[in-house]
């Protein structure tokens, strides 16, 4: 008998699941530096400063234990053994759930401004994205423990929708965990820095050095010997419309730059290779 589709995607809840807990879990058991950041925690105020990096492992211990048993359920049709264990670690994973909302309550009583720690060494403060992705993996861990089907009986039967489903649940989790932004916020910034107009484009302006420099940084020109230069800014001298800046390169030349002063026009750079260095060498 054909498995309905939203039971097949219930049944591949534990694997939702599961693989946000080891995300998890991993961090607290292998890095370094989320444990000694344990202690500037909530987690320091609650349990202790001098116990608190234990209990931070211990606890990446036990959701690599639930993703494990989680995961090994998915056996149970043939090893009927692991199906309560599997239950139980649905139903352990849904407490931990609540345990991880209660304790976001906490943080941002008794410790406002620290950071989770939950699933990434960096550093992030609580916000409601935290309080959002652990009430939902709450809600998947609750239907975890009712989940009709087996997760490979899931996959088997609707594999498409099913991997889908998993697919946007795992982003939803990314999204929603703000020690995650410079997987995706940051490179997203970055493109649309790129992409955008810039603000300054077609004012006319002087432009202090520092500026530029930037827009100078910015061009083909600039780009395409910036390996090859050898010192800072040599010197710099206006004429008319433009701001000539000179940098020693290698080779013994000097890279002698154009750059429009009054406007903001990257492109309108423009580069002259001088085999008469500014700096005599040896």
């Amino acid at each position: 008998m054909s498995t309905a589709l939203p039971a097949a995607v219930a049944g591949a809840a534990p694997v939702l699941v599961a693989g946000v807990f080891v995300v998890s879990g991993r961090v607290k058991v292998a890095s370094r530096t989320a444990r000694s950041r344990a202690a500037g925690s909530a987690l320091g105020t609650l349990v202790g400063k001098d116990r608190a990096a234990t209990v931070y492992g211990g606890v990446g211990v036990a959701e690599v234990a639930i993703a494990a048993l989680l995961l090994a359920g998915g056996l149970a049709t043939w090893w009927p053994a692991l199906a309560v264990p599997a239950r139980v670690a649905a139903g352990a994973a849904a407490v931990a759930a609540a345990g991880f909302l209660g304790y976001l309550g906490y943080a941002r009583i008794a410790a406002p401004g620290s950071s989770c720690g939950c699933v990434s060494a960096r550093s992030a403060p609580v916000t409601w994205r935290s309080f959002v992705r652990a009430g939902a993996l709450l809600a998947v861990a609750l239907v975890a423990v009712a989940a009709p089907v087996s997760w490979p009986t899931a996959l088997a039967s609707h594999p498409y929708p099913v991997v889908a489903a998993l697919a946007l649940g795992g982003l939803a989790m990314l999204l929603l965990s703000p020690e995650a932004e410079h997987a995706w916020l940051l490179p997203l910034r970055r493109l649309h820095a790129r992409v955008r107009p810039h603000p300054l484009a077609g004012l006319a302006y002087d432009l202090p050095l520092a500026s530029t420099l930037r827009q100078l940084e910015a061009s083909e020109s600039y780009r395409g010997v910036g390996a090859r230069l050898r010192s800072d800014v040599l010197e710099h001298w206006d004429e008319g419309e433009w701001r000539i800046v000179c940098y020693h390169a290698e080779g013994d030349q000097t890279a002698v730059f154009a750059v429009p002063r009054l406007r903001y026009d990257p492109d309108a750079v423009r580069l002259a290779l001088v085999d008469d260095p500014l700096v005599a060498t040896a």
